[in-house]
């Protein structure tokens, strides 16, 4: 597979780490990385960035390559080697290209380590998203931010978008990225362009 990495070029964060760190947190009863606030943010600071989400760039065939390459080695069949393979990709575009920061086996790779983008949950049933993913055209790529007001501590939450199969129905409350942040975009999950 060829790789063809979207990545920040120096000079922009790709996470947000004086407002949000990673942490462990609960969805039901499975503990889960994800990503809280260091502090209480008011509607006056909105919106905030959050942090960039990075990885290679694979087309659709690339993709196909992966799951089946996985099937193959873990013995894995059906969706589950899809999600297992795929876990942390992001759609992008209407070509079925997806950003990859993952490994065969869709472990994070060291370089995507940390970037809190990755990091971020989809709201559980009978919560709501506070966060969207939209494209920065100033960055050139998708970012992060933070829409509703948190408490410290408090968890960061994106709806995956529609593709993303659950048994649970989500609220899909409407969600834009202000223009002053010079983003403009969908709510995260679905295809960015």
């Amino acid at each position: 597979m060829m790789a063809r990495t979207h990545q920040a070029d120096g000079r922009a964060a790709v996470s947000n780490r004086e407002v949000f760190r990673l942490a462990w947190v609960e969805h039901g009863t499975r503990p889960m990385r994800g990503v809280v606030s260091r502090r209480s943010i008011a509607p006056s600071e909105l919106p905030v960035f959050v942090g960039a989400y990075e990885g290679h760039l694979r087309s659709a065939a690339e993709i196909e390559e992966k799951v089946e390459d996985y099937r193959r080695r873990h013995g894995v069949q059906g969706p589950l080697a899809y999600t297992r393979a795929t876990g942390y990709n992001l759609g992008i575009g209407d070509q079925g290209e997806e950003l990859d920061p993952t490994d065969a086996d869709g472990v994070i790779l060291p370089q995507f380590e940390g970037h809190f983008a990755l990091y971020v949950n989809e709201p559980s049933p009978g919560l709501s998203q506070n966060a969207a993913l939209g494209h920065n055209p100033d960055t050139g790529r998708p970012e992060l931010w933070l829409l509703r007001p948190l408490q410290a501590g408090e968890e960061v939450l994106a709806a995956y978008g529609g593709e993303y199969e659950r048994d649970y129905e989500v609220e899909w409350p409407e969600i834009s990225i202000p223009a002053s942040s010079a983003s403009t975009g969908t709510c995260a999950g679905q295809a960015v362009k």
